[in-house]
């Protein structure tokens, strides 16, 4: 048996040390999780590249690549799409490197000519430390020929009637075409598409 002095000197575990211990296994995992998220966009890139190049589509008796990703990618196609023509245009950097590079990212460093990718060592560097918005300025500033465009923020309040049409609007132009991933992109060509469609419209109002 233990002695009285010993047993005073056994701390029990508080709730506040319980919940910092599963705060800290969050915060761990939370980490673990960003790190598959940058890497995973890579890997579905090189799959659909892969597959792409072995024509798997047409070994397992799809009509298209584009059949076979809607299948292979049902929830994700929009997403690997894009993955898809990212790590197309960047053959030319180390798939190691690549995978530390986040996809928005990666698809403002693909505007970047190869030339320029190889001649600059530091971008690459910069696009896997710096956010996407950090890297789309620093890119525009050191590269202003390029008319890389830095993202604008605009909030908008809807009604929750109109954000329902408006969703709607964005899922379905993500669907038909399947190069769009983002809803910003999405809402784009669809005011462009109006804007095309009222072109004589557009160019009265533009000239007034």
């Amino acid at each position: 048996m233990s002695s009285p002095q010993l047993q005073s000197e056994i701390r029990t575990p508080s709730d506040l040390d319980m919940r910092h211990n599963q705060a800290t296994k969050r915060f761990v995992r939370a980490g673990e999780l960003d790190r598959i998220y940058v890497s995973t966009w890579q890997e579905m890139g090189f799959l659909a590249l892969e597959s792409e190049r072995n024509e798997d589509w047409r070994l397992l008796g799809y009509a298209s690549m584009g059949s076979w990703l809607q299948t292979a990618f049902p929830k994700s196609r929009s997403v690997v799409y894009a993955a898809w023509g990212a790590v197309k245009e960047l053959q030319d950097i180390p798939s190691e490197e690549l995978a530390g590079i986040e996809h928005s990212t990666a698809h403002i460093l693909k505007k970047v000519p190869q030339s320029i990718r190889k001649a600059d060592p530091v971008l690459i560097q910069d696009a896997k430390r710096m956010t996407t918005e950090e890297f789309t300025v620093e890119v525009a500033r050191k590269y202003p020929e390029l008319h890389i465009e830095v993202r604008v923020r605009k909030a908008w309040k809807f009604e929750e009637s109109q954000m329902k049409t408006v969703a709607a609007a964005v899922a379905l132009c993500k669907l038909f075409n399947i190069e769009i991933s983002r809803d910003e992109d999405a809402i784009e060509h669809i005011c462009a598409d109006y804007l095309l469609s009222n072109q004589q419209a557009f160019e009265h109002i533009h000239e007034s």
